[in-house]
């Protein structure tokens, strides 16, 4: 009997140690922390970070981007073209040009010779813009024009062929000098630097004539000054004198459409920079030919007469 009780004790402590051996397994699994579940959970975790990462970088690029077309659109570039003085002409880029007003006449035996002079200098000078002004005794009757006859007498010109340069006297008491005389005195004035520019067109719409004009000062020019407007025919064939019936005439003045003495362009002195714009419209005279019609533009002191620019266009 002692023997069956120690053996039942032996499996009685047998079953308290396994009892207790499970008990502590089974306490171990539950502390133990679930790390599937965990790393599952951190997965998720950290995709939901990197997500929202990603939307807040999208979103900073978005705001960026936006701010960046909204600098685009608000941005302005600097252009010098429309500047004011982007169209004030030069002194050293004008050209001086010379006017030379010919005075002659259809009945004057010795005219001929003067327009031989007249149109080999117009070959060499391309500077040089000529106006013929059929006035005097001698005059003719097919180009006379009444404004040019009364240059004619103001300036006393007296006798055919005779010629004024720019209207400078050059240092005498006249005006008016002999064609042996011309090449010389358009050298003086070709010498000098330009005082004034002048911008010219014009254009003919049926018998109306539209001129618009642009001087600029290059320097201060201490009187006032007037612009006369020419219609010049470049070309006519008519009686001449030692010429004959068919004879050429060139460079014909056909009207003066300012006052004989000009208009008024400033009506005091002007300083370096002053501009003057106009525009005019006149009337070809009735008569005259539409064809091989050009506009002479000069611009004059009101007081010396002098001539500190010309230019011509064709129509």
């Amino acid at each position: 009997m002692k023997k069956h009780f120690t053996l039942l004790w032996v499996v009685l402590l047998a079953f308290t140690i396994s009892l207790s051996s499970c008990a502590s397994e089974d306490s171990e699994e539950l502390a133990q922390p679930n790390t599937e579940v965990v790393d599952d959970m951190n997965a998720n975790d950290e995709e939901n970070e990197n997500a929202e990462d990603n939307t807040e970088s999208e979103e900073v690029n978005e705001t960026e981007t936006d701010e960046t077309t909204e600098n685009e659109d608000n941005s302005e570039t600097e252009d010098n073209t429309g500047n004011e003085d982007a169209d004030v002409p030069l002194q050293s880029e004008a050209r001086k040009m010379v006017l030379l007003e010919e005075f002659t006449g259809q009945n004057c035996p010795l005219c001929p010779g003067a327009h031989q002079v007249l149109n080999q200098l117009e070959m060499e000078y391309a500077d040089l813009v000529p106006v013929a002004i059929y006035a005097g005794s001698l005059s003719g009757n097919d180009f006379t024009v009444s404004k040019g006859a009364q240059i004619y007498s103001d300036y006393k010109i007296g006798h055919v062929p005779q010629g004024m340069v720019n209207r400078n006297k050059f240092g005498g008491s006249r005006y008016d000098i002999s064609h042996s005389a011309w090449r010389t005195r358009i050298n003086e004035e070709l010498a000098k630097d330009p005082t004034i520019n002048i911008k010219l067109s014009a254009e003919m719409n049926g018998s109306s004539i539209n001129v618009d004009i642009e001087t600029y000062n290059f320097v201060n020019i201490g009187s006032a000054l007037n612009f006369t407007v020419m219609l010049v025919e470049q070309s006519a064939s008519a009686y001449q004198a030692n010429g004959g019936s068919d004879y050429n005439h060139k460079n014909v003045l056909r009207a003066i459409f300012t006052e004989a003495e000009g208009d008024m362009l400033t009506s005091s002195s002007t300083d370096l920079g002053h501009k003057v714009m106009k525009s005019m419209t006149y009337e070809k005279p009735s008569g005259v030919s539409a064809s091989d019609l050009s506009i002479v533009v000069f611009v004059h002191e009101s007081g010396s007469k002098y001539v500190h620019q010309v230019a011509s266009v064709g129509l």
